[in-house]
């Protein structure tokens, strides 16, 4: 016990102060309060810049339709036969997901049904052959059903519905924590896609590799809280036996650790106000 003794007179109360006043904030941290998140996030952004992770690789890449590829196919937009050409060489390149920001709001007019009323001089032969053949539509909607594709909708300022089915057609929302509607931007009507696209996407349903998941700096962010729990109750065991030493008492460390609590909210009220 002398030894112990010893041991907490070179510890020094000053630094058993100094762990006391640093253990109290523990509640501060687990509240969270908004200016603490604050400089917290700020810290971490400032030490990215100065410091960045190096991106080891990119699990999204964007396909985009350029000036070199405007200029080896054509001027936009492309028959969506070509659109389909193109969600089967990314599936065949291994593409777990397709996502497309374009909006194919209206029927492709390349389809062979609806170009060959612009033609002038053919037979009813050939105009009978041209409107056997599958639309340019239906040509991609087959593509995005042996794929894994998302389409877009947009919303718009006025009802746009094609029919009672399209404007009674609702999509669901997962909501976790208290409801964001109050704010958000509502729009009363939406422009789809034509219907053809809009089934292939509903059949294939949800990608099943489709998995949320945090990347980047984010990730990092993640992963730096990962241990926080184990680190405070390692703390407050630190903070437990240095008390004991210097007090060589069991009891009177819980008493003061008892008080960390209060510190705490008084801390968080100090920075509501």
């Amino acid at each position: 016990m002398t030894r112990i003794a010893g041991w907490a007179r070179r510890f020094g109360v000053a630094r058993a102060v100094c762990l006391v006043l640093l253990f109290a904030l523990i509640p501060l941290r687990l509240a969270d309060p908004r200016p603490l998140e604050e400089l917290r996030v700020r810290t971490f952004d400032f030490f990215q810049v100065f410091r960045p992770r190096v991106q080891k690789g990119y699990p999204v890449v964007i396909v985009d339709i350029d000036e070199a590829s405007l200029k080896a196919i054509g001027q936009w937009p492309w028959p969506r036969t070509t659109v389909a050409d193109l969600v089967n060489r990314i599936t065949q390149l291994g593409a777990l997901t397709i996502g497309f920001d374009v909006i194919f709001a209206e029927p492709d007019r390349m389809s062979p049904a609806i170009a060959e009323q612009s033609f002038r001089g053919i037979d009813a032969d050939t105009r009978a052959k041209l409107d056997s053949l599958p639309s340019n539509d239906a040509v991609l909607a087959d593509a995005i059903k042996q794929s894994r594709v998302v389409v877009g909708d947009v919303g718009t300022a006025a009802l746009t519905a094609r029919g009672p089915g399209e404007a009674a057609l609702q999509t669901g929302f997962a909501v976790l924590g208290s409801d964001p509607a109050p704010h958000l931007v509502t729009f009363p009507g939406v422009l789809r896609n034509v219907p053809a696209i809009e089934q292939a996407e509903r059949e294939i349903g949800l990608p099943s590799n489709v998995k949320g998941s945090f990347q980047g700096t984010a990730q990092a962010y993640r992963e730096s809280l990962a241990n926080e729990p184990i680190l405070i109750l390692a703390a407050l065991i630190t903070v437990y036996i240095v008390l004991g030493v210097l007090y060589e008492s069991y009891i009177h460390p819980i008493t003061i650790l008892s008080t960390l609590p209060s510190a705490g909210v008084g801390a968080i009220l100090a920075l509501m106000l």
